[in-house]
């Protein structure tokens, strides 16, 4: 029975992806992968965690920074938050998508690819569309009118019995 484990998909992975966020973004950050990894796994040990949960690590300038725009390499803190987060992996329901008329924001505009606040706010659009259009979740096309991806979420398509997801470039 695994009722009693928890298991975190890929959190190497999640973690260095936001390392990398963060000095794409050029914020200092006091911790390295492993150590946010190990953080991640102390926080939900001692809260008691079994069940699905969302992780999600945030930096931001220490102190107070007067500036406008926060300078690079700006001193950070750190914060790891989660709250539950009921997944349907494990359940055959579906769910009721529209193709939003938010397009995922460009390279060439700021970089998708960084783990940043302002990121997901494109995502946010595209689901309160969705929502409004009865949908419960939304597809975003690229650009070049693609698909792309959904709101914070990947997107895998079954296509005369084949798996298919969109390049990692969409």
């Amino acid at each position: 029975d695994d009722s009693d484990q928890l298991y975190l998909f890929r959190l190497r992975e999640h973690m260095q992806r936001y390392v990398e966020s963060a000095r794409l973004s050029r914020l200092h950050l006091d911790y390295g992968r492993d150590e946010l990894c190990a953080a991640v796994v102390e926080l939900l040990r001692r809260n008691g965690i079994r069940r699905d949960i969302y992780v999600r690590p945030y930096s931001f300038a220490r102190g107070i920074v007067r500036q406008l725009m926060v300078p690079e390499d700006v001193a950070t803190e750190t914060v790891i938050d989660c709250w539950p987060f009921q997944s349907s992996l494990r359940s055959l329901k579906g769910c009721k998508a529209g193709v939003s008329s938010w397009r995922r924001i460009e390279d060439t505009v700021t970089p998708p690819r960084v783990k940043a606040f302002s990121n997901y706010h494109n995502g946010r659009f595209a689901m309160m569309e969705a929502k409004h259009g009865g949908y419960d979740s939304a597809i975003m096309l690229d650009g070049n009118g693609k698909v792309s991806e959904g709101p914070a979420s990947c997107l895998v398509m079954v296509r005369n019995g084949r798996i298919v997801t969109p390049s990692t470039t969409s």
